[in-house]
């Protein structure tokens, strides 16, 4: 009976011990977290028990960096316990560390998760060694190699850009399969691939000294690109008229309206609302989508002229004026650097947009790529479902953007109008031959309109009739 208690009492006391510390939290939740960057998370413990603790040796780990304040613990004293996690993968990840101390037979856990939904360009991969140890290490190479997502094959003849705070490139019709280069450092890369008879592929990866060869895989088209030919130039004549598209609001004409409804009442017919415009010069509902129109407009220097971008300017504020307070308008601009003006903008706010479409001011170089990559995003980001979602590039020449492709952002541009429902129109203004044909076919393979504004009486209508037509229910 004796032993009996005496083991009970050491089997409590063992259970005791088992428990004899206090560890806040237990566990570590950061959830969606964006550019990531090894957050640091921080644990408090307690030694709970009469006894001095020590934590046994925490040996190097390559994911990990775990920094105990003292590695010594008297009874009640407490310590922090700092935690950095390292990868390079995206999504959630789950992460159980245990720790061992000298008085307990089971160790502690501490529990870290988040959901990674992008990287930080300064995140590393690793955990740096500690103990004086350099940290430095020499550039490492990379390869990123192309193949069918079905078959697995190598494909070859495709054009190719990788983006980095460090590294850009740029390559057409390459020949290989894959592509290699060096790194002085990890970095999240923007890696975009085009190739005819595929999908185009975006990708945003983290790249480290431990990537393997990257395989960037291409789907093939479901609907062949046709090859692009020159649409008709659609070069509206003057208007021997200005008022012509505006509703005719003058009293007269107010009154044979109100007759023609009183008529129409008197036979019990249903008056049909067919004008296009309301009586307050907007367009009619009844008749017309909602509207978003992402204007990406050329500021550089050559835009300076009576002729180009004040004429741009005009025909904008005619636009405005007979859209509706649902209609969006989003303003992007594009020279030396590329600048959102307004983003998807409610012609509530109409004044305001006029005042930021007279502010623009035309100097510096055109790099119109990057404006049209931040048109799409702004036109996917504030889609309107059942909408005309269109996007009007305005310029008098060809981008002078970095390793340009003018073939791939045909076949981008024809993309975004298959898959994405979203339309691209140009005006291009200016005489040089080559420059009108770029905007023609850009607009050719955005199943838009290329326009013209050759003058003022034209400016009045032109941005009008476009959005009639595509608008139009």
């Amino acid at each position: 009976m004796i032993m009996r208690i005496v083991l009970f009492y050491i089997t409590l006391l063992c259970g005791l011990s088992a428990f004899s510390q206090k560890l806040s939290p237990q566990k570590i939740d950061l959830g969606k977290v964006k550019d990531w960057n090894n957050p640091i998370y921080v644990f408090n413990y307690q030694n709970t028990t009469t006894n001095t603790q020590r934590f046994l040796p925490i040996y190097y780990q390559e994911n990990l960096e775990i920094i105990v304040g003292k590695m010594e613990l008297e009874a009640f004293e407490y310590t922090q316990i700092q935690v950095r996690f390292f990868t390079d993968q995206f999504g959630r990840f789950v992460e159980n560390i245990p720790l061992y101390l000298s008085t307990l037979q089971e160790p502690i856990v501490l529990t870290i998760s988040a959901n990674i939904r992008s990287f930080h360009p300064d995140a590393l991969v690793f955990c740096p060694k500690m103990e004086g140890e350099s940290t430095t290490q020499s550039s490492f190479e990379q390869v990123v190699a192309v193949r069918d997502a079905d078959s697995k094959r190598p494909l070859t003849h495709y054009d190719i850009s990788l983006y980095s705070s460090t590294v850009t490139i740029d390559k057409s019709d390459l020949e290989q399969s894959a592509i290699r280069f060096s790194l002085s450092k990890p970095d999240l890369f923007s890696i975009e691939v085009d190739k005819q008879e595929y999908e185009l592929e975006t990708s945003y990866v983290y790249i480290h000294r431990h990537t393997d060869t990257l395989w960037i895989e291409l789907k093939k088209l479901a609907v062949a690109m046709e090859p692009s030919t020159d649409p008709p130039l659609i070069d509206y004549p003057t208007i021997e008229k200005p008022d012509s598209i505006l509703p005719d609001t003058s009293e007269e004409n107010h009154l044979l309206l109100q007759q023609e409804n009183d008529d129409s009442l008197l036979t019990n017919e249903l008056p049909t609302d067919t004008a296009e415009f309301t009586a307050d010069g907007s367009l009619n509902s009844n008749l017309f989508r909602i509207n978003h129109i992402v204007f990406v407009i050329d500021v550089s220097a050559s835009m300076d002229k009576e002729e180009k971008l004040p004429l741009l300017k005009y025909s904008m504020i005619q636009l405005l004026n007979v859209m509706r307070p649902e209609d969006r308008i989003s303003i992007i601009t594009y020279s030396s650097s590329v600048e959102i003006i307004a983003e998807a903008v409610t012609l509530a706010n109409k004044d305001q947009l006029i005042q930021r479409i007279l502010g623009l001011e035309a100097k510096g170089q055109s790099y119109g790529a990057e404006a049209l990559d931040k048109a799409f995003a702004v036109a996917k980001t504030n889609f309107i479902v059942g909408g005309n979602n269109e996007v009007i590039l305005a310029s008098d020449g060809i981008f002078n953007s970095p390793g340009l492709s003018k073939r791939r952002l045909y076949r981008k541009v024809w993309f975004k109008n298959k898959f994405n429902e979203l339309r691209v129109s140009t005006i291009g203004f200016g005489k040089s031959p080559y420059a009108l044909d770029f905007m023609n076919k850009l607009a050719k393979n955005g199943q838009g309109n290329y326009l013209r504004i050759p003058n003022q009486m034209t400016a009045r209508e032109v941005l009008v009739v476009n959005m009639m037509e595509h608008s139009r229910k």
